[in-house]
């Protein structure tokens, strides 16, 4: 019955938005609301009249007030999840991606639902990442990744409520960081993989822009010290892993530690620039 769904959507998404916005404390109505609503994008969200509108309603999930929208979690992550499974390879334009992406990324920091989302973004980077990555959606992917790493560093320990000692809290966020830097590999390994074109060229990706400021090239410290000394000025050696000025030279009080996972994510994004393959011929997908 899709066909039928530009003639009755529209009476149907009024209704469910009305409701929507009228709870103002969970209950089971708002659960059925987000499981149907969920239901409804599975099986009619490649129906072009239908779509646009289907993700505005699915838009306002993300727009609950935040004790709706916890608690909702468990449910929309698991929607997605099925979602994905059963329509990754129909979903083609960025829009759609960027909506259900948004949605999912609203999760990143939820105590019970982040395991869900981070199930669905190892199905799209490894499982399914023959129909579901594409130019159209690759940094896209990658951004979600990366703000679910940066979660799970901010995230405190678990509570004592979860019986988790903080030896073994601090180990779940730990496993959790490797598995995320797994996929985050898995999606870059996935480009290797991608075909040429019939033109005999591949497409050309921009690298997603990082909000973390890029190191300048490194030098050693020996390097440091040469420079300060021919120079007269005083300058601090630059420790190992630390990157320097761009001129070689690093003030002493301007020298600064870099994160674990600031440096992590500098390197995703250099790699994500240097993959660049063919000529500047047409762009088209690998699909």
């Amino acid at each position: 019955n899709a066909h039928r769904a530009p003639a009755l959507w529209k009476p149907v998404q009024d209704h469910m938005e009305h409701l929507l916005v009228s709870i103002k404390q969970p209950c089971l109505l708002l659960e059925r609301l987000c499981v149907n609503l969920l239901r409804l994008c599975i099986h009619i969200i490649d129906v072009p009249e239908v779509a646009p509108s289907l993700l505005e309603s699915l838009h306002l999930l993300t727009q609950l007030d935040p004790p709706l929208h916890r608690a909702l979690g468990d449910r929309v992550t698991v929607g997605l999840l099925a979602l994905f499974r059963t329509n990754a390879e129909k979903i083609r334009t960025r829009e759609v991606w960027t909506a259900l992406l948004s949605l999912l990324n609203s999760f990143a920091s939820h105590r019970t639902a982040h395991h869900t989302a981070v199930e669905v973004l190892q199905y799209l980077a490894t499982d399914g990442a023959q129909v579901a990555v594409r130019a159209a959606n690759f940094d896209q992917l990658l951004m979600s990744l990366r703000l679910f790493l940066d979660a799970t560093h901010d995230t405190p320990p678990l509570a004592p409520a979860t019986g988790l000692t903080l030896a073994e809290s601090v180990r779940v966020r730990v496993q959790r960081g490797s598995k995320l830097l797994e996929l985050m590999l898995a999606l870059f390994l996935r480009l290797a993989a991608w075909p040429p074109s019939a033109g005999g060229s591949r497409r050309r990706l921009a690298a997603p822009t990082s909000p973390y400021p890029q190191s300048p090239t490194p030098t050693s410290p020996a390097d440091d010290a040469a420079a300060a000394s021919s120079s007269g000025a005083k300058f601090a050696p630059v420790p190992a892993g630390v990157s320097s000025s761009g001129e070689g030279e690093v003030p002493a009080d301007a020298v600064r530690s870099v994160s674990p996972s600031e440096g992590r994510l500098s390197g995703a994004a250099s790699s994500a620039a240097s993959v660049v393959d063919g000529d500047d011929g047409d762009d088209t997908d690998p699909d």
